[in-house]
This record gives C-alpha cells, structure tokens and sequence, in this order.
C-alpha cells in the first residue's frame, strides 16, 4: 500500500482553524468574520509586495493582468457559444412550434370533415 501524505489533512485542519478563529474573534457574526479576513488578507499581500523587489512586483503585475485577460477572453467565448446553443434551440423550438401548428390544422380540418360528414347522417346539414 502506498503512503498517502498528510498534506491535505494538514491543510484541511489549517483551514478550518483559520475559519474558526475568524468566526470567533468576531462574535460568531459571519459578515464581520468575513471582513476581518479580508482585511487581514489585504494586509499580508501589502506586506508581501513591500519586502519584493521591483522587478518581482512588475512580473507579478504581468503575471496577474494576462492570466486575467485569460479569464476574460474565456468568459467571452463560453458567452458566444452560449449565444450560439441558445440561438439554434430557439430555432428549433420555432420550426418545433410551426410544425405543431400545421398538425393541429390539419387535425382541426379533418375533425371538421368528420363533424360535417356524421351530421349528415342524423339530418343536421351544416
């Protein structure tokens, strides 16, 4: 049997304790533990980004604009084949609805023939 690493585990426990102490530290109010959560996180990256060098915070900054470029220019494509699906399924409903349409004509118009047809026999001319 391979060993299995206790990373996750690690990570998970890190996790839950952090969610925990935040949800303490705010009176078991959520919204409030959210928002010092951010406000710790926003702390720790200005931290981070001061003790970088220039030439890390730059690379960074590229790092961050194309991968949200990436992001954007994947949104705008699932947009577009959305756009597509939705488009050709409203088509189909179209001719769907034009064809159920015509049947119920014709059905209308035979029941009618029918109609006309039986009345005869019992005297009503119509």
């Amino acid at each position: 049997m391979a060993a299995r690493s206790a990373l996750p585990k690690i990570l998970g426990a890190t996790a839950l304790g952090g969610v925990g102490y935040y949800f303490y530290a705010a009176g078991g109010s959520a919204k409030s533990a959210k928002n010092r959560a951010e406000a710790d996180l926003h702390k720790a990256s200005a931290d981070i980004k001061a003790h970088l060098p220039h030439q890390e915070k730059t690379d960074a900054r590229g790092i961050g604009s194309k991968t949200g470029a990436k992001f954007d220019e994947t949104v705008a494509e699932a947009n577009k084949q959305y756009g597509r699906a939705e488009s050709e399924v409203k088509g189909m409903a179209h001719g769907a609805r034009a064809k159920i349409d015509e049947l119920d004509k014709k059905i209308d118009d035979e029941a009618s023939k029918a109609k006309s047809s039986t009345s005869g026999w019992f005297g009503n001319k119509k």
